[in-house]
């Protein structure tokens, strides 16, 4: 059976246009654009660059909009140089508009390195590494450790970060206030424990001993970062980890 009278009339979409590069003015390829409508939600469109570092977001319904460019090894920004959605610049577009001139100059992000081992200081493959900032923005990122336990979270901004290294298994560990502003790469590593590993207190390199060497660990990790002599289970290593480390230290 066949009907006629049913019209459908199309409207011209909007289009949004422009390049996204580094800071040396060279293109960035394959960068992901989230075209992201305010309609109560924001919902995304995703486009990518072609070779000369252009994009084209098209068949974009009349209403406003906000862009955001993101590719591994840089840091991701809203349009216009805004680091989250609430701080980036809207685009209002009426019906078949076209906007130019959105582009984007990304800047190289510094990462977390580290590797992820059991307390026996075998590396632990695939656990996983996810960092956010203390706003819990969109400035954040993960990864998937190798076969050697290492990982890498690249492209973040310059910030203070949480860390936390989790796998299936295994007790999940935080690391707070990792402060990113003063290197590009900052290393974080994580013992994690077995779920119901029986561990003696204040062995920290599980040699059956709470001695000296598990102090100089415990200081080390209080000057340069690190939570596998966290006692308190806050993520930090500091004063109070060292007071309760001494109940197991006879000296």
């Amino acid at each position: 059976m066949s009907r006629s009278g049913i019209d459908i009339t199309l409207i011209d979409g909007a289009e949004i246009r422009g390049r996204v590069r580094n800071e040396s003015d060279v293109p960035l390829v394959g960068c992901a654009l989230y075209v992201r409508q305010r309609d109560g939600n924001y919902n995304s469109a995703t486009f990518y660059t072609d070779e000369a570092g252009r994009y084209r977001a098209r068949g974009l319904s009349p209403g406003t909009y906000k862009v955001r460019a993101k590719l591994d090894g840089y840091v991701a920004e809203y349009y216009d140089d805004q680091p989250t959605l609430a701080d980036g610049d809207e685009i209002v577009l009426a019906t078949g508009a076209l906007r130019t001139g959105i582009s984007f100059v990304l800047g190289t992000g510094r990462s977390i390195i580290g590797r992820v081992m059991d307390t026996a200081r075998v590396p632990i493959p695939s656990a996983v590494v996810y960092v956010d900032n203390a706003q819990a923005t969109d400035c954040s990122g993960q990864a998937k450790a190798n076969g050697e336990g290492d990982y890498r979270v690249t492209g973040l901004a310059a910030d203070v970060y949480r860390v936390r290294a989790q796998r299936s298994g295994y007790t999940t560990r935080y690391v707070y206030d990792v402060d990113t502003s003063d290197n590009m790469e900052t290393r974080v590593n994580f013992i994690l424990y077995r779920v119901g590993e029986d561990t003696k207190p204040g062995d920290f390199n599980s040699d059956g001993n709470v001695d000296l060497m598990d102090l100089y660990e415990m200081i080390d990790e209080i000057k340069n970062g690190g939570n596998n002599t966290d006692m308190t289970s806050d993520g930090l290593v500091d004063y109070r980890d060292l007071f309760i480390f001494s109940d197991y230290w006879k000296f």
